[in-house]
């Protein structure tokens, strides 16, 4: 879920801490890093927990959608949205955007 992001990181656990320097919520970093450590427990062989509650796997589909949504769903809706708005205010949008990067490089 988190390659298309070209996050920086030998594993899993060291690329979900460069999402948490990406991500403005803190809420996404701590969500992958609870489908992380749940998720570990159930795909090691001989470590499969077979009394975890369905609760709990509830839980994790809940925290995975959630993710999708404020991960790649969200802002594709958005980028989308975005694009449809007519040339002349996207042309403004652009305007006041690389005059703030100037006077941000100052």
């Amino acid at each position: 879920m988190l390659e298309p992001f070209n996050l920086e990181g030998k594993d899993l656990f060291e690329k979900i801490g460069h999402l948490g320097r990406r991500v403005s919520d803190e809420t996404v970093k701590m969500a992958a890093d609870v489908v992380r450590v749940l998720g570990n427990k159930g795909i090691h062989p001989g470590e499969i927990d077979l009394t975890e509650r369905a609760d709990s796997a509830k839980s994790l589909f809940l925290v995975v959608n959630m993710l999708v949504q404020n991960l790649i769903a969200g802002p594709a809706a958005i980028k989308a949205l975005h694009g449809s708005l007519p040339k002349g205010a996207l042309e403004s949008i652009d305007t006041r955007d690389k005059k703030l990067s100037v006077e941000s490089d100052d």
